[in-house]
């Protein structure tokens, strides 16, 4: 019963990213398949649950950082642990030595991208909590009306706050998972500037986080390099939609023209 309240009340801004996500990978498609952890943090952090090949490749990268073999291995051993944090740093690290595989920068957007929905879920999540509290007429959750008439909305707001707080954190986190995807699947197009994939990646990111000038472009550039793609009419339509749209501000304070 509480999940399917959750679901009866949970507001489209916080379930936008999911739903965007939802729908594009299926009209856009999937592309194939950084961080903000210090080189510091990545030598110094290891789990107790933390595997031995883990370690072993610590003591590699601490020995020679400059081994991009080891960070590329590093990643892959931390995102096999579940530690998907720590093995966005260490892909990270691995770019910064190896900037033009190409298959690793789209491996590690599409990891963006997976964080990002699970971000955007978690979003959801807290803020249909939050929306149980209603206005003073009903402040509490369900089964809590007969106490509604006793209590105002000084309670409900501080009963609210630290739920809404944390819903706009996770939506602020997956909103910046997105960011770091277009980044890397612009770098992929630099160095694979014909790949439709890519630029079909770029336009289902933008979208989700309504920065509507960079889709709008992405899905140009899509009709250009698939000029018979199966779904062009479809393209066409949204490329119609967008274009009233890019005027307004994207989410990094830009403005289309």
């Amino acid at each position: 019963m509480l999940f399917e309240k959750i679901r009866r009340t949970q507001k489209p801004v916080f379930i936008f990213l999911g739903l965007v996500f939802a729908l594009s990978f299926v009209f856009l498609g999937v592309g194939s398949g950084a961080g903000g952890i210090s080189l510091g943090n990545l030598l110094g952090q290891s789990s107790g649950s933390s595997t031995t090949s883990v370690s072993d490749l610590l003591n590699k990268v601490h020995a020679d950082p400059k081994d991009a073999t080891a960070w590329r291995q590093l990643g892959d051993a931390y995102q096999t642990s579940g530690q998907t944090t720590l093995a966005l740093g260490a892909y990270a690290q691995y770019m910064d030595l190896r900037p033009k595989d190409a298959n690793t920068i789209t491996q590690v957007a599409t990891l963006y991208e997976t964080e990002a929905q699970k971000q955007a879920q978690r979003a959801a999540y807290w803020q249909s909590l939050a929306s149980q509290y209603g206005s003073t007429s009903s402040p509490l959750p369900a089964g809590g009306e007969k106490l509604g008439t006793s209590i105002g909305d000084p309670l409900v707001s501080t009963a609210q706050q630290p739920l809404t707080q944390r819903a706009q954190t996770y939506q602020q986190q997956a909103q910046q998972s997105v960011l770091q995807a277009i980044a890397l699947w612009k770098k992929a197009i630099v160095l694979q500037p014909d790949n439709s994939t890519y630029e079909r990646a770029i336009a289902r990111d933008a979208l989700s986080v309504q920065d509507y000038k960079t889709a709008y472009q992405a899905v140009q550039r899509v009709l250009v390099l698939e000029p018979t793609a199966p779904d062009k009419k479809q393209l066409t339509t949204l490329l119609k939609q967008l274009k009233p749209l890019i005027s307004i501000s994207t989410t990094d304070g830009s403005t289309g023209p």
